[in-house]
């Protein structure tokens, strides 16, 4: 009989970094990395004035931070909450 828990890797997986390297590999996020800083190039080539501004290039821990922040939204079904009370401070976030 087999009892339930981790195996392979995710036995020693110790921080969330790791834990979230298990789901979304680097070689994912970096051609997903890749595509959108290509995206973001061409934007910027086309566009001139106000998105010039604030466009500029991401990183891989930007991106990590996104896609971790997509399935925290999933697990916790917050799909039409406010942005805002992820980060509440007073008890009431997440």
């Amino acid at each position: 009989m087999r009892l339930p828990g981790c195996v392979d890797e995710a036995k020693n997986a110790n921080t969330p970094h790791v834990v979230f390297s298990l789901l979304i590999s680097d070689d994912v996020l970096n051609i997903i990395l890749t595509h959108t800083n290509q995206k973001i190039h061409d934007f910027l080539f086309n566009f001139t004035g106000k998105f010039q501004r604030w466009m500029r290039r991401t990183s891989l821990d930007e991106l990590r931070a996104v896609v971790g922040l997509l399935i925290y939204g999933g697990v916790f079904e917050s799909s039409h909450e406010h942005i805002e009370s992820l980060y509440k401070m007073n008890g009431t976030g997440k």
